[in-house]
C-alpha cells in the first residue's frame, strides 16, 4: 500500500507578508503542488515601530504587543487554512522550512545589513520564523 502524499512548505518573508510554496516529491526533483502569499499585517498592524516611536510613552509597549499577536494569529490562521487545504487533499505536511537571515546576505554576509534581519522590527527574517513556528505549533505538520 503507498503511503500518503507528504510536502514540505517553504517559506520566504517579507515585510508584512510572505511568500509559502508546498513541494511535494523526492528532493531530487521536487514539484510545486501550491503557492500562496500570506499578509499577516494589514492597516494599522504595518509600519507600528514607526506608530510606536511617536506615541505617548507607556503606549508604545502594549502596541506593539497588540500588533505582534494581531500579525501571529493571521499567520498562524493562514498556515492552519494551508494545512488544512493541502489535507483536504490527501497531502499531510511533513516540514516547514524558513530562511534564518535576508535575502540579500544576512548576519555578516557580503550584500546584507551586518545585523541582518534579526535587527529588522517589522516581521522579516527571525521574528517572522518565530511567527511560522508558533503557527505551525499544536498542527500536525
Amino acid at each position: 500500500m503507498p503511503s500518503e502524499p507528504s510536502a514540505v512548505l517553504g517559506f520566504r518573508p517579507h515585510t508584512y507578508w510572505t511568500a509559502v510554496v508546498a513541494l511535494a516529491g523526492p528532493p531530487t526533483s521536487p514539484r510545486v503542488i501550491e503557492r500562496r502569499r500570506m499578509v499577516f499585517a494589514i492597516g494599522t498592524e504595518r509600519f507600528v515601530y514607526h506608530q510606536a516611536a511617536e506615541a505617548d510613552p507607556g503606549k508604545a509597549e502594549p502596541l506593539i504587543a497588540a500588533t505582534r499577536a494581531a500579525t501571529v494569529a493571521n499567520a498562524a490562521g493562514d498556515i492552519a487554512t494551508l494545512v488544512a487545504d493541502l489535507q483536504r487533499d490527501g497531502v499531510r505536511v511533513r516540514r516547514a522550512v524558513v530562511p534564518a537571515g535576508a535575502a540579500r546576505g544576512g548576519p555578516g554576509k557580503p550584500g546584507g545589513n551586518p545585523a541582518g534581519a534579526l535587527a529588522h522590527p517589522c516581521g522579516r527574517g527571525e521574528l517572522l520564523s518565530r511567527r511560522h513556528r508558533r503557527g505551525l505549533r499544536g498542527r500536525r505538520a
